[in-house]
């Protein structure tokens, strides 16, 4: 009996997915420092995406409907960063199921990536340079 986290390993264009998916994270979390940043906020660079969320939550930055999909949005990551495997020990993953969770991923990933656009496109950025530190080129 092939394991899950051996099927799902072995399948190129879940780990692809999923690869995607953590990189729009870690956008969306460059994003939101950014936004914080410019709204005075000293917040430290190493602040998961769930302290960034629950900081621009107690400023009141996020209308109730962004705040719920953006804790949604960390729920289904924290899923398939931290428990899939663990959720599937043991279990016997059908490859119809491989497919499923990759669009899910793909799917999360466009979610993230609307979201690290909305709060790039804010118009309340101060700098006229946008986008995460890591989408920006160092000046030369």
């Amino acid at each position: 009996m092939v394991h899950a986290f051996e099927k799902l390993m072995s399948d190129a264009m879940f780990t692809q997915s999923l690869g995607e998916m953590v990189l729009a994270v870690g956008r969306l979390e460059g994003v939101l420092l950014d936004f914080l940043a410019e709204q005075g906020v000293a917040i430290g660079k190493k602040t998961p995406l769930g302290g960034l969320i629950k900081q621009l939550e107690s400023r009141g930055n996020l209308s109730d409907t962004v705040s719920y999909h953006l804790n949604f949005l960390l729920s289904q990551r924290n899923y398939f960063v931290h428990k899939i495997a663990q959720l599937m020990h043991g279990y016997e993953v059908e490859s119809k199921e491989i497919e499923t969770f990759r669009d899910r991923v793909k799917n999360l990933r466009e979610q993230i990536e609307f979201f690290a656009s909305m709060f790039n496109e804010s118009p309340t950025r101060t700098h006229i340079e946008q986008g995460a530190p890591a989408d920006r080129q160092s000046g030369g």
